[in-house]
């Protein structure tokens, strides 16, 4: 067990969880025995009163008495779970982490120990497949992740409650962790009993299980991630339907990841994948974000759209919907200068510029036509993407589109057979 933990944390200053506990006790007194610079946390929770403080009072006289450095912090868990509208347990445990990894950061310690062992790992595995987990859940906790290491979770409780008689440990119990109110214990006091009748070595049975996930789900996850680069462009991602199940729900995850998405569930990706056998302009919201079915396959909608007009001046003008540059010339002699630049008649187009985002009931008179029609029409004829038409930059002047930028030149202002100079826009499309 000791081998174990000094090749984890070989050459790195420890920060440890410490409960009281048998399996933090067991971590505390072994990561003391690796040579290596520990401090010692305990967290008191202000859930369970005088038994509380009695556990914190037994680990700072443990500390004393081995001569750890401890930092010891009262957190309200009853109050914040009640603000929050949260389950104590919940609650408990993300304040504990994020305290953890603050006093982490202000220690310049170079990790943070846990004493997770097998059984917290059974009991996660059982956790997360009753409640509908994907095989990305039967991973479990990992042994390292991040600043957080976990050095006891290839040992059983019974090795780790073994090497405390040896060692001749004293700690405290937690009275809690007989109530099969909760979840956990429930799994640990009712249901692995009595699987261990059917196995008796279920926990290390299950242990392998989050050891061999881990691995394959790592190498489908390489391959997730070559597809989801050969079919994502911007927010938007090809057709997928085509991926094989096996990997098609970790490519979703993947997309839904990079727009920026937490926590990603197997029923965030189930909607996603709904979504693509939908007609073109249905949408889906998660969490947050929205995503919209288009002719290519799926796009994640931006949700602010930007109407204020934005004046224009001669010269770069870089706008949240990117930079227009203006400048006057002579008539050019192709007036076809691509769709991200445009030749307007100076005299017409004046000084008094805008860009702007679409409003309801828009109108337009396209170059070449003799009467206006609704942007939205235009748009659409256009195949400019629904999750896009809120983003198209218009140039206008008192009011009247004269350029859908990027898109299409306008009548208004057009450069004629009696225009003397032009007045040139030149359209770099915002990276947003």
């Amino acid at each position: 067990m000791l081998e174990t933990v000094r090749a984890r944390v070989a050459g790195r200053s420890v920060l440890c969880a410490v409960s009281g506990g048998v399996d933090s006790v067991v971590l505390l007194h072994l990561l003391r025995r690796c040579g290596v610079r520990v401090v010692a946390s305990h967290v008191e929770h202000g859930i369970r009163a005088e038994n509380s403080l009695r556990d914190c009072a037994f680990v700072e006289e443990l500390c004393r008495q081995w001569g750890v450095e401890l930092l010891v912090e009262h957190i309200d868990v009853p109050g914040e779970a009640a603000r929050q509208r949260c389950g104590l347990e919940e609650t408990a445990r993300r304040l504990r982490y994020a305290l953890l990894e603050a006093q982490r950061k202000r220690l310049g310690l170079d990790c943070i120990a846990t004493a997770h062992h097998c059984n917290d790992q059974a009991e996660t595995l059982l956790l997360h497949l009753v409640r509908g987990a994907s095989p990305k859940g039967m991973e479990g906790m990992a042994p390292e992740s991040g600043a957080l290491i976990r050095p006891l979770l290839c040992f059983t409780r019974a090795q780790i409650e073994q090497y405390a008689r040896e060692q001749k440990l004293q700690h405290v119990c937690d009275e809690t962790n007989a109530d099969t109110a909760y979840a956990r214990n429930f799994l640990r006091h009712e249901v692995l009993p009595r699987l261990e009748k059917l196995n008796p070595r279920v926990v290390e049975a299950l242990g392998r299980l989050a050891n061999l996930s881990r691995a394959q789900n790592a190498y489908i996850e390489q391959h997730a991630r070559q597809a989801l680069e050969m079919r994502m462009h911007g927010a938007a991602l090809d057709d997928v339907r085509d991926i094989h199940p096996g990997l098609r729900g970790v490519v979703l995850s993947l997309y839904l990841q990079a727009q920026g998405a937490q926590n990603v569930t197997q029923a965030d990706t189930m909607r996603l994948e709904e979504l693509l056998n939908k007609r073109t302009g249905q949408r889906v919201s998660l969490g947050k974000d929205l995503y919209e079915r288009d002719t290519e396959g799926i796009r994640r909608v931006i949700m602010e759209v930007r109407r204020a007009a934005i004046p224009l001046r001669m010269g770069e003008n870089n706008t949240p919907l990117g930079c227009f540059e203006l400048k006057w010339s002579d008539i050019p002699s192709n007036l076809n200068l691509g769709p991200d630049a445009q030749a307007l008649d100076a005299e017409r187009a004046g000084e008094a510029l805008n860009v702007r985002t679409r409003q309801p009931g828009d109108r337009v008179q396209l170059l070449g036509s003799t009467g206006s029609k609704l942007l939205s029409d235009v748009l659409t004829d256009k195949k400019v993407p629904r999750a896009l038409r809120d983003r198209v930059p218009l140039i206008e002047r008192e009011g009247q589109i004269i350029w859908i930028a990027g898109i299409a030149p306008c009548a208004p202002c057009a450069i004629g057979p009696g225009s003397k100079r032009a007045l040139i826009i030149k359209y770099i499309r915002s990276k947003e």
